[in-house]
C-alpha cells in the first residue's frame, strides 16, 4: 500500500512538472508571437510607418 502510494505521487509529481514545463513553454512562445506581432504593427519611434510620407508636408498658407 506504502509503496502504492509512493509510486503514485511519484507519477503524479512528474506529471505535475511536465505540466509546468509545458506552461512555461506555451507562455514563452505566446510571449514571443506577441512581441513579434507588436514590432511589426508599431512603427519605432523616429520612423515613419509605411503608409506615413517621409517627411511632412509643408503647412497650408491661410
Amino acid at each position: 500500500m506504502a509503496a502504492g502510494i509512493a509510486v503514485g505521487g511519484a507519477v503524479v509529481g512528474r506529471t505535475v512538472d511536465v505540466w509546468h514545463a509545458f506552461g512555461a513553454f506555451v507562455a514563452l512562445a505566446l510571449a514571443g508571437v506577441v512581441l513579434v506581432a507588436g514590432s511589426l504593427s508599431v512603427p519605432a519611434a523616429g520612423r515613419p510607418s509605411a503608409d506615413e510620407p517621409a517627411v511632412a508636408p509643408e503647412p497650408e498658407p491661410s
